[in-house]
């Protein structure tokens, strides 16, 4: 097992566990901070997914200049994923937070594309093995 996967599960792992002790902190009422700031560890595991991701993109734009190769649109889809979780959680926040009213069906949109393009890309993904 690569060292940089190991570094990475325990960041998420610790960034998850932070998340969980300030989520309950927030939902006892021991705190009165921000619903934004419980959600921080989540978005620094977003954003070090997506600046991982535009890396992976840019690295192999620049050493195989193939556009249209599978690891490519796998890449695509990685960074699609990023955005949308980034936004559930910010459409969450602002929600639960009582800065925009909007209705629960809107915040879980973003949600949904991505729990539909997750089933895609594994029937995907299944079919492609199965056929090779």
């Amino acid at each position: 097992m690569p060292m940089i996967l190991v570094q990475y599960v325990g960041m998420a792992w610790a960034c998850t566990c932070v998340l969980f002790i300030m989520m309950s902190l927030k939902l006892e009422n021991q705190v009165s901070y921000s619903w934004f700031v419980t959600f921080i560890p989540r978005f620094f595991l977003c954003v070090f997914d997506m600046v991982w991701v535009i890396a992976r993109l840019v690295y192999h734009k620049r050493s195989y200049g193939d556009p249209q190769s599978v690891s490519m649109k796998r890449k695509g889809f990685l960074l699609a994923s990023c955005i949308l979780e980034l936004l559930f959680e910010i459409l969450l926040c602002l929600r639960l937070d009582h800065i925009v009213e909007i209705s629960m069906y809107y915040v879980l949109i973003p949600l949904w594309i991505l729990l539909a393009g997750y089933v895609v890309n594994f029937f995907h993904f299944q079919i492609v093995v199965i056929q090779s």
